[in-house]
């Protein structure tokens, strides 16, 4: 004799909505431990927004109110990384300035080190180059900087 078992929708719909939460959670936690280990970027994030509105639950989707905070946090985590972009460079054109007209150590292209004074500074869009005794030298291979430039001074070879 066979036994039927009869199953409402609504019971199916609860193990449904129960087995979707479970996995979510799942996922989540599974998130967080990479996230803890690395760095979240903005690519990241925009991952794991979308993977939460791919598998949330059709019967009850995100709140509008928390999706526009999650969209608000994601802005706010591109516009940190633009700030921070552009405070390394000011910071590095400010050290870099303060080279100008100071004599310097630095490491040649061959190893040697080499003495000048940095006439200029110059700025590109991704390097910084200081102009030591015409040749260019990047921040990174000074060895050495000199708190004053010492004065020349010459003989003009005249007596009284």
């Amino acid at each position: 004799m066979m036994m039927m078992m009869s199953v409402s929708a609504s019971s199916l719909q609860n193990q449904l909505t129960t087995l979707k939460s479970q996995t979510n959670q799942t996922n989540f936690q599974k998130s967080q431990k990479t996230v803890g280990q690395t760095a979240m970027g903005k690519d990241s994030f925009m991952q794991l927004m979308l993977a939460q509105l791919a598998n949330q639950n059709p019967l009850e989707p995100v709140d509008s109110t928390q999706q526009l905070a999650q969209q608000a946090q994601f802005t706010q985590v591109e516009e940190l990384q633009k700030l921070n972009t552009a405070l390394t460079k000011n910071s590095q054109a400010s050290d870099a300035a303060l080279y100008s007209g100071k004599q310097v150590e630095y490491q040649d292209s061959s190893g040697q080190t080499q003495t000048g004074i940095v006439d200029s500074v110059s700025f590109g869009s991704s390097s910084i180059g200081l102009n030591v005794n015409g040749k260019v030298v990047t921040p990174s291979q000074i060895t050495k900087l000199y708190a004053s430039t010492p004065q020349i001074t010459t003989n003009t070879g005249t007596s009284a």
